[in-house]
């Protein structure tokens, strides 16, 4: 594969691969899939799940490629894999994230960001002491303490840096109220993350 096929805009991708272009589509998988099954982790879907999710949502992407009018790619395929994953779990347990599950997800996550969704700045967190390995993972048990809906639109806006109105359209909420429950998030993750350093 070309380098140029790597600096194309999704649009231009999608396009390609709506005629039948693999390797169009490819670059779309290389360019989505880590954060597509990073979201899908976040709403508790262990590891096999997540991957069926995203590979299913990967599928619906390559099938409705054609007649795609969503100008983001990365909410569409977030909404996909939302939606097969609550499919596939509508009977199952959500399980919180363990340790190991919430240090993968703190090596690929901004520490700057986790830090200013828990309403810290980079340099002023409580834990400023400790390493920037167990700072994340404070972080990462702090999000996952969260509701299941605040621990989305956090994951959503914060983490993988979505608009209002793709996090809105992904969770079927309306934009107000996704900027209010993000709100809420926000202070419920800082009152987490305090809680956690006090005690």
């Amino acid at each position: 594969m070309s380098h140029e096929a790597d600096e194309r805009d999704d649009a231009t991708l999608t396009q390609l691969a709506a005629s039948g272009d693999g390797a169009a589509f490819a670059v779309l998988v290389r360019r989505h899939s880590a954060a597509l099954l990073r979201y899908l982790g976040s709403l508790g879907a262990h590891s096999a799940q997540a991957d069926d999710a995203a590979q299913d949502a990967l599928v619906d992407f390559w099938t409705h490629a054609p007649t795609l009018t969503s100008s983001s790619v990365r909410a569409w395929l977030f909404t996909a894999g939302r939606r097969r994953l609550l499919r596939a779990n509508r009977h199952a347990a959500v399980h919180p994230l363990d340790d190991a599950r919430a240090c993968e997800l703190a090596d690929q996550a901004d520490l700057a960001v986790l830090a200013r969704a828990a309403g810290f700045g980079a340099e002023s967190l409580p834990e400023a002491q400790l390493s920037e390995a167990e700072s994340l993972l404070r972080l990462h048990r702090a999000i996952d303490r969260l509701s299941p809906h605040y621990r989305e639109v956090i994951v959503l806006v914060d983490l993988e840096s979505l608009s209002y109105d793709a996090a809105a359209a992904i969770t079927n909420l309306s934009v107000p109220s996704v900027r209010s429950r993000l709100h809420r998030a926000r202070l419920a993750l800082a009152a987490s993350v305090r809680e956690e350093v006090i005690s």
